[in-house]
């Protein structure tokens, strides 16, 4: 099993991790050849800075499914999701990169399998969003607020039972001036308890 990993301020709090809060926010710089560390993606700016030994495709899948990383949010052997980071290994180098309607955005290429996986890593991990998943809605919100509540029972929990850092909800427009749908996200690894 891995060592669990620090994914938010109030996870990472007394948790000894793979990540650990850098104590300034100015970005990071390529690790020394042989080394662990973090890697400035040149797009993004990591919250937190990988310590652990250096990654490989599987060390990394393992560390992504561990800590509830949705599968949606990246691919890890090239393939072009949509929406997504993935790392592709070319004749050129180890390539990470975002992919929208086809395109690859905010390429980086490095030599190392390693630097790559960080690169990934650092990308993946800064968007929280990607460690939910949609659980009610978007519906009118008292279809949304009984959708919840059934999924809730299903599992025999009450909405009590979840930590705030568990659960969000989101009222918006569809449109711009018709009325608010409302959705439901719950952490992928709070499912995985539930189930």
């Amino acid at each position: 099993m891995l060592p669990k990993v620090a994914v938010s301020a109030m996870e990472g709090a007394g948790r000894r991790g793979l990540y650990r809060r850098p104590s300034h926010n100015t970005g990071y710089a390529l690790p020394p050849t042989g080394t662990s560390g973090s890697v400035s993606t040149g797009i993004m700016e990591a919250m937190y800075e990988y310590v652990g030994p250096p990654l490989t495709l599987p060390s990394l899948a393992a560390l992504l499914e561990e800590e509830g990383v949705s599968e949606r949010a990246y691919s890890l052997y090239g393939a072009h999701k949509e929406d997504a980071i993935v790392l592709d290994n070319r004749p050129g180098g180890w390539v990470v990169f975002y992919t929208e309607r086809g395109r690859e955005l905010g390429i980086e290429t490095y030599g190392k399998e390693s630097d790559a996986c960080l690169d990934l890593l650092n990308r993946v991990l800064k968007d929280e969003h990607n460690r939910f998943d949609l659980v009610a809605g978007p519906a009118p919100p008292s279809e949304a607020d009984a959708t919840f509540a059934q999924w809730l029972d299903d599992r025999g929990l009450r909405r009590t039972d979840l930590a705030d850092r568990d659960w969000k909800t989101q009222d918006s427009p569809w449109y711009e001036g018709e009325p608010d749908y409302r959705r439901y996200w719950v952490r992928i690894t709070r499912i995985r308890q539930a189930s």
